[in-house]
């Protein structure tokens, strides 16, 4: 199995600034922080409609960038999602990933990024897929 993401995948360093695919940053920064299936984007065709069912689905190639991002992050997935290890080709943080494609300074990006605009974002994101969030006890 490949570990290392797409030259041009939006979480790796080597991608173009501004490259995402026609979806803004605060969606990417939702999405990878919560529990979605990010399909790498050169294996999904985004404008067939089927491409969310759950067949489909598991035949979707997942995005290494993302795993490799939310290793960076400590974000526990469900077994479901891609797992990779670390690696220095992808952005450490939230804050890069902004800076980077944005074009704006780093210390800027890491203002604007606090936990509770992360929050933010990815609830937006669960509420903008109509997902179904159930809370379970640890025991």
């Amino acid at each position: 199995m490949k570990t290392k993401p797409c030259k041009d995948c939006p979480f790796s360093k080597r991608s173009q600034p501004g490259a995402l695919g026609g979806s803004p940053p605060d969606v990417y920064i939702g999405q990878v922080n919560g529990p979605f299936l990010l399909p790498c984007h050169k294996h999904c065709d985004f404008d067939d409609p089927e491409w969310r069912t759950p067949d489909k689905q598991a035949h979707t190639q997942q995005c290494r960038g993302a795993a490799i991002f939310r290793t960076h992050q400590g974000i526990d997935v469900p077994g479901t999602l891609l797992k990779l290890p670390a690696d220095e080709d992808v952005f450490a943080d939230e804050a890069e990933f902004l800076a980077h494609h944005t074009g704006v300074e780093l210390q800027t990006a890491k203002a604007v990024i606090t936990p509770q605009v992360i929050d933010k974002l990815v609830r937006r994101e669960l509420f903008d897929v109509n997902a179904k969030v159930t809370l379970m006890s640890k025991s």
